[in-house]
């Protein structure tokens, strides 16, 4: 899920387990965006939780 809540295409060697969910990252270009979501995520996660809520209907 993208920062804007679009789909996006992600890079399956680039994720994260936490708390039982797997989250998969977009890692390309000179953007990984696994490290801006260690940054802030607690933030990030509600963001992106929201957003599937609103595309997952």
């Amino acid at each position: 899920m993208g920062s804007a809540g679009e789909k996006v295409e992600i890079n399956p060697e680039t994720f994260k387990i936490s708390d039982g969910k797997l989250y998969l990252f977009y890692n390309a270009y000179f953007n990984n965006t696994l490290k801006s979501w260690n940054k802030d995520e607690d933030n990030l996660k509600a963001k992106a939780d929201r957003n599937w809520k609103n595309i997952y209907k």
